[in-house]
């Protein structure tokens, strides 16, 4: 049975909320079905810390919130290209649009979508200087299933769930996350390292 355009947006939106829960936020994210429906859950308490960050998102232009990319390296929409999508894949894709909605000071994300009728979208997330790699790794079991050791060139502990369509590495001090959903709910794995080592290579 193939995924419907809901159950992709809602996977990569949650993973990538998942893993900014990761790097020292104490709340719970929100589940797969709130970020589907767009319904996610604001803690009565909620800190300061959290207010101080939507302004200054507020404030960040795009060009502002994608220079520090990558470690500073690269523009994170600059990791991966259409036509290296379109080599891999067999599909044509968009050029990547920086997600300010999932971006902040902690994480860097941009997605590109398949301009054709067939639903399929990729995703690069960059968390500059991550320490701990185990708890990204945990995280992604915890929000998707079971994980499994995979090799990407160029890039450490690096590992796969959900199918594939998830591969999660470190690259140098950086912890890189590649995503490629598609209605296809067959295993994508292959095709997801593919796109991981060219991001990986351009970092």
């Amino acid at each position: 049975m193939g995924r419907t355009a809901a159950t992709v947006v809602a996977l990569i939106g949650a993973c990538a909320l998942g893993l900014a829960g990761c790097s020292g936020d104490d709340d719970a994210p929100p589940s797969v079905g709130e970020v589907a429906t767009g319904t996610e859950a604001t803690p009565e308490d909620a800190s300061t810390d959290g207010d101080a960050m939507d302004d200054a998102s507020d404030e960040a232009t795009e060009d502002e919130a994608t220079a520090g990319a990558a470690g500073g390296d690269a523009d994170v929409c600059a990791l991966v290209d259409a036509a290296d999508l379109e080599e891999i894949t067999g599909l044509t894709f968009e050029e990547g649009i920086f997600d300010a909605d999932l971006s902040s000071d902690l994480q860097y994300v941009c997605n590109w979508t398949h301009s054709g009728d067939t639903l399929a979208i990729v995703q690069v997330l960059v968390l500059p200087g991550v320490g701990d790699m185990a708890s990204q790794r945990d995280s992604a079991e915890e929000w998707l299933g079971e994980t499994a050791d995979v090799e990407v060139a160029g890039a450490t502990d690096a590992y796969s769930v959900a199918a594939g369509s998830i591969i999660g590495m470190r690259v140098g001090d950086d912890f890189v996350q590649v995503s490629f959903m598609s209605a296809d709910a067959s295993d994508v794995t292959n095709t997801t390292v593919e796109i991981a080592e060219v991001a990986v290579g351009n970092l």
